[in-house]
């Protein structure tokens, strides 16, 4: 039987600077690592990570591709059929993409 040393109540320190969400998807991350036999402080780096990632929605970003159009080029959502910017060259699309970024 392997111990299990984490809980809601009692965690490595290092998650005391999550908020309590990201904390409990790090907690129970962690706490499956360690089952699969994975050594304590990776499975905390890597929990935190992934935690971030899931409760931040990083996991799950939209796409956005630049195609060609009638009038230039265009920035369209995957999920969608409208563009979102028309340039006519494509160097001056991905300057507006890059000003948005900043």
């Amino acid at each position: 039987m392997i111990f299990i040393p984490w809980n809601k109540d009692d965690y490595p320190d290092s998650f005391n600077i999550l908020n309590s969400q990201v904390r409990g998807k790090a907690i129970e991350i962690a706490i499956a690592l360690l089952r699969d036999g994975m050594a304590g402080g990776r499975a905390i780096a890597i929990a935190t990570e992934k935690a971030r990632e899931y409760v931040g929605g990083n996991k799950y970003q939209d796409e956005f591709h630049v195609v060609s159009h009638s009038d230039g080029w265009q920035l369209m959502k995957e999920s969608s059929n409208s563009a979102i910017f028309v340039e006519e060259t494509k160097i001056s699309l991905l300057d507006e993409i890059k000003a948005l970024r900043e």
